[in-house]
Parts: C-alpha cells; sequence; structure tokens
C-alpha cells in the first residue's frame, strides 16, 4: 500500500472514531451528519460547546431533584424518636373547671425560691440547666435538661433552686388545676423550707 493511502485511511478511520465519540454524546442534529465532523471541530466548535452546557444542564437540574427528594418534609431521612419522661397517676378532679397552665421558671446561678406549696398537682420539666428539687416526705434530687419531676397538690415545697453558681436554669412548670387559685402559696403547714443549701455543679 502506498504510503500516501496509508495516511489517509488512517485519518478516515481516526475521524470515524472521532465522530462515533461526538455522536455518543448527544451532539446537535447538525453534528451527527455523516462528513459533518470538520464543521463542527472548526467552524461549529460552537455547537459542541452548547451540547455540553445541555448535558451539564440536565445532570445538575437532575442532582438538585433527588437532593430535594431525599430532604423533603415528611420524608424518611430523618429518623424520630418519642419516650415517656413521666407518668404519674392524679387525684380525683373536677370536670367542670379543670384548667392547664404553663409557667416557665428560670434561675440565674445559684438562684432559687423559698419554700411554698401548689394548690394544685404540678409536672415540671427541666428545659436547660439543672434544678435542685424537694419535696416534703422525698429525698431531695437534681433534674437535668429533658427530666422530669411531679409536686402533689398541696405538698410542701421545700428546695427549688438552680443546682449550679455558674450557669442559668430553666423549667417549665405544668399546674393541673380543677378550680381557680393561686398557682404558688405559703406552706400549707407553716413550715420552712431551706433554699439555701449549697448549689452543687
Amino acid at each position: 500500500m502506498l504510503p500516501g493511502r496509508t495516511l489517509a485511511s488512517r485519518r478516515l478511520l481516526v475521524s470515524r472514531v472521532e465522530l462515533y465519540w461526538l455522536r455518543s454524546v448527544s451532539l446537535p442534529r447538525a453534528c451527527r451528519r455523516h462528513n459533518a465532523l470538520p464543521e463542527c471541530m472548526h467552524g461549529g466548535t460552537r455547537m459542541i460547546r452548547i451540547s455540553a452546557w445541555r448535558i451539564l444542564a440536565v445532570a445538575g437540574l437532575s442532582y438538585g431533584v433527588v437532593f430535594a427528594a431525599a430532604n423533603a418534609p415528611g420524608g424518611e431521612s430523618k429518623a424520630t424518636a418519642d419516650r415517656v419522661v413521666l407518668s404519674r397517676s392524679l387525684p380525683a378532679m373536677k370536670g367542670n373547671d379543670l384548667r392547664i397552665t404553663v409557667l416557665e421558671v428560670a434561675y440565674g446561678p445559684g438562684a432559687g425560691s423559698p419554700a411554698h406549696s401548689h394548690p394544685c398537682s404540678v409536672v415540671a420539666y427541666v428545659v436547660s440547666g439543672a434544678i435542685r428539687s424537694q419535696v416534703k416526705g422525698e429525698s431531695a434530687a437534681v433534674y437535668r435538661a429533658g427530666e422530669s419531676f411531679f409536686e402533689p397538690a398541696n405538698g410542701v415545697h421545700l428546695i427549688s433552686a438552680n443546682a449550679s453558681r455558674t450557669a442559668p436554669a430553666k423549667f417549665l412548670a405544668y399546674f393541673l388545676c380543677d378550680r381557680e387559685t393561686k398557682l404558688s402559696v405559703p406552706p400549707v403547714d407553716s413550715s420552712k423550707g431551706n433554699t439555701q443549701s449549697m448549689p452543687q455543679e
């Protein structure tokens, strides 16, 4: 075979391979025609660039749709959990005037309340920090964020204080009442509680 023909055959083979590759990346129709490669590779480079941008745009849009679906509200990508924080039996209550009141109590470092009583049953939930609490007849305890405790109606709350000298604390108190009454009153048996106990970290 003559050298000229060999070179021409090689060029034709390379051109066919290039044309096959270009067709595989979804070029415009104008570049898919036979013998259209020179126009696309030289004067038609703009058409190739437009096609590449189309491919990138479709890929980006597809990624956005998948990402949005994975993070959509109600999807199953985020696990949920629940737990029973506290469960207690309540005394008999009148059903005509039932009322619930939620009180937010915030203590600065080392702060606390004097001894008192609640005419209604109380459920407390610690939001932040740590709360030191004691009801007469029970041992003192420290409750931290996410924990809860119960106070029976007319019990004497001897200790209610921040358990830390350096950090604030906050809790929610849920008052379950069956009549109009003050939420807090002096101790019902006139005994004095001790809120001066040394706070603990």
